[in-house]
């Protein structure tokens, strides 16, 4: 076989690795790549206008299609613009191939004990490495498949993340003999479990009368969505995902008791607090997750913690009466093949109504979804949207309200998609995920990207791209004059605020002006009245549109977990059972003990 460029060859794998979809942002520092991956017959690139944008896309890309997204940029600034949105897969395990740039080998400042000799160097290795599971500098032309694979292999395995391959521009050029490529092949190791745990994990299992399982992404990374739904339907335990499982099951199911923590609901926090037994597979547990005293988490409960990477197991915010260290999926699978698992069916059958009661009881919608003639609520917005959607939407959220409103108020159908930056939690995210996520299912099926409006002026500059790719993508954009959360956060602890809103040094265009010189197709909603009749009509064709939601500035942003302050000023030690607004100590009590 004759010689081939490295550039094209790399071009070339990605093609037959089904790595399809590239975002990029060129630049004379990857010029070789820009060039072969551009005119590579298979290809889809998609040219962002900032690094952190192709990242993020890159990282919905990966979500839809549970392979690695992949990100060409350039070096230097190319590379450090790319870091936020590395560190949000890094945080969150998804699989990410950023390939960047370098200059050339001879012209590397580091040699020379210089910072830098030319133009657009940094050292990206020493600045990444902490963000990657694997990151290098090819230094050898003939290494070119062997790091390429070994990234690929590493992002995937294990529990996945991001990884790195930096590209100096004379290897770009030069030219390789395929077969005559060093190779790379893993080692197979196969961990292994020890049985006793899994024997006493189904004995706590079989002695539990109202357990309950916290979910989380984990089940999803490792390929076990439909494994999980036939366990919960065996053994009929109620379950409460975590943030980035709401879109698992169906919110209606019987099986959905609500969502846990800080930002959680009555019912789920009340089902966390009460149970006997606390399964836990795929969930990091964070403090978002678990509330601020972690010593009160679920403090009756035995707790089964299973979890892919064994540091989670160990850290010092969460014990386990059973730590499992393996792959979700073989966890599940071995229940459902377990003929030991007998479930107290009767025990867990009359739990379960119990938290169904309360999940009637205290509906999201009644408790805190109000009508405003003069506003949007945002929770009545999420809400009245989810009426609307199609069970294979998809569904992005930036962070802060948008974030907030939707996790709590969305009702999921099945075989949606519903995710944000959960780890990371970065701002700007949410508009180049959706480009992500529209991009990597063809356009097709329509997705929806929730903003706000300070989340969106970190990536506004994308407008451009769902416009320039004629992208079906509904932006549904929250406006309530800054930064609401750090409004609301200022106010009680501070009673002052800075850089928040307009009068304290953040302020925000008129976006539906800013929308229309996109060439965006633009309405606005004024109030709850009128927003059935218009999101209806916005969701009911194929092209991109973006309509601006006028919330009230200050719309307090509850339920969540707040500390309970006494008379003598100290706060009350309490776990998330204790939901703001409170309700009356009477009525409180009351609610453990009919779940006793």
């Amino acid at each position: 076989m004759s010689k081939i460029k490295l550039s094209d060859y790399l071009a070339k794998y990605l093609l037959e690795n089904n790595l399809k979809i590239i975002y990029s942002v060129t630049g004379a520092g990857s010029m070789h790549f820009n060039d072969s991956i551009g005119t590579k017959r298979g290809l889809t690139v998609v040219y962002t206008h900032h690094e952190q944008a192709a990242t993020m896309a890159a990282e919905g890309t990966a979500r839809i299609t549970g392979r690695p997204g992949v990100v060409n940029v350039s070096t230097g600034p190319g590379g450090t613009n790319s870091l936020t949105g590395v560190a949000g897969a890094w945080v969150d395990s998804i699989p990410l191939l950023v390939i960047s740039g370098q200059i050339m080998r001879k012209d590397r400042g580091p040699k020379h004990k210089l910072r830098q000799l030319g133009v657009q160097e940094i050292d990206t290795v020493s600045v990444a490495k902490n963000l990657t599971k694997y990151i290098v500098t090819v230094e050898d032309p003939n290494t070119i498949k062997y790091h390429l694979d070994k990234a690929l292999y590493l992002s995937m395995s294990g529990k996945p993340g991001p990884v790195w391959i930096e590209i100096p521009l004379d290897i770009q050029s030069s030219f390789i003999n395929p077969k005559k490529l060093k190779v790379f092949k893993p080692k197979k190791e196969k961990k292994k479990i020890s049985t006793n745990l899994f024997k006493k994990s189904i004995k706590l299992i079989n002695a539990a009368k109202k357990p309950l399982i916290i979910g989380g992404y984990g089940i999803r990374s490792s390929n076990a969505v439909k494994e999980f739904l036939r366990l919960i339907r065996k053994t009929q335990i109620p379950f409460s995902p975590s943030w980035n499982a709401i879109d698992f099951m169906n919110s209606k199911s019987e099986y959905v008791v609500g969502r846990a923590g800080v930002f959680g609901d009555r019912p789920s926090n009340y089902a966390v607090q009460k149970c006997d037994l606390l399964i836990v597979l795929g969930s990091r547990l964070s403090t978002m997750q678990i509330g601020y005293m972690d010593d009160l988490y679920a403090q009756n409960a035995k707790k089964i913690y299973v979890e892919i990477d064994k540091h989670e197991l160990k850290k010092p915010t969460t014990s386990s009466d059973v730590a499992i260290n393996c792959n979700v999926k073989d966890y599940i699978n071995y229940l459902l093949k377990s003929k030991q698992l007998k479930m107290n069916k009767f025990s867990v059958l009359k739990w379960r109504k119990k938290l169904l009661h309360l999940k009637k009881k205290y509906p999201f919608s009644k408790e805190y979804v109000n009508k405003s003639k003069n506003h949007v609520n945002s929770f009545k917005f999420v809400n009245d949207l989810c009426k609307f959607l199609k069970d294979d939407d998809v569904v992005v959220t930036d962070m802060g309200t948008s974030f907030t409103c939707t996790m709590q108020a969305f009702q999921a159908k099945n075989n949606q998609r519903l995710w944000t930056s959960s780890g990371l939690a970065a701002m700007g995210y949410g508009l180049p995920a959706a480009i992500g996520a529209c991009t990597a299912r063809r356009n097709k099926k329509r997705t929806i990207c929730i903003t706000g409006d300070g989340g969106l002026l970190f990536n506004l500059q994308e407008l451009q791209t769902v416009i320039h790719y004629k992208l079906h993508l509904k932006i549904f954009l929250i406006e309530n004059e800054g930064y609401l959360t750090q409004k609301l956060m200022m106010r009680k602890n501070f009673e002052r605020y800075a850089g928040a809103h307009p009068p304290s040094g953040v302020s925000c265009p008129d976006f539906s002006k800013v929308a229309k010189s996109f060439g965006f197709n633009c309405d606005i909603i004024n109030n709850d009245t009128s927003m059935p009749k218009k999101l209806k009509k916005i969701l009911s064709d194929n092209k991109a549109h973006f309509c601006v939601i006028k919330m009230h500035p200050m719309q307090p942003l509850t339920p969540r977990v707040l500390m309970r302050m006494r008379k003598d000023g100290s706060f009350e030690r309490t776990g998330i059972e204790n939901v703001s607004p409170f309700l009356s100590k009477k009525e409180h009590r009351a609610n453990l003990q009919y779940l006793d």
